[in-house]
């Protein structure tokens, strides 16, 4: 009998904590080529880089330059996603009118952290062509 109030007792908690799990902000971005850069793997995996931005990374207390910053295309294998959204962003004026919330005060770089904080929180789509690529955030931090 304990075990039968046991497991009714941990479903309801499951049931619960699924419940609760909050739905995630979209972002939809026009891939500027003159801003970034896109590549393709052997596997047909995009990765996004900024072309000429630097970076630099406040996660670990003390202002360090990063090298490694970049978005890739989510799931495998690679799908492309035709939307119809109701706004698209130009990315680079996106970071630009945030430029208090992504850019380092002391040096005036986008920093990392901060970026990779805030993009881990929203689905992200690039629009290349027609075509809409749901990508991640990839850095060498790790939190």
């Amino acid at each position: 009998m304990k075990i039968f109030y046991l497991g009714i007792t941990a479903s309801f908690f499951f049931i619960t904590g699924w419940a609760q799990e909050v739905s995630k902000d979209t972002l939809h971005f026009k891939f500027d080529p003159n801003y970034m850069v896109i590549t393709k793997n052997y596997e047909g995996v995009y990765a996004f880089m900024f072309k000429e931005e630097k970076l630099v990374t406040s996660a670990f207390g003390n202002i360090k330059e990063e090298e490694l910053f970049f978005f890739t295309q989510s799931g495998f294998p690679p799908k492309k996603y035709n939307l119809k959204p109701n706004k698209i962003y130009c990315f680079q004026k996106f970071l630009r009118k945030r430029r208090g919330f992504f850019r380092d005060t002391s040096t005036g770089k986008l920093d990392a952290y901060k970026m990779m904080k805030y993009f881990d929180k929203h689905i992200v789509f690039f629009a290349v062509g027609n075509d809409f690529i749901k990508v991640d955030v990839h850095t060498s931090l790790a939190e």
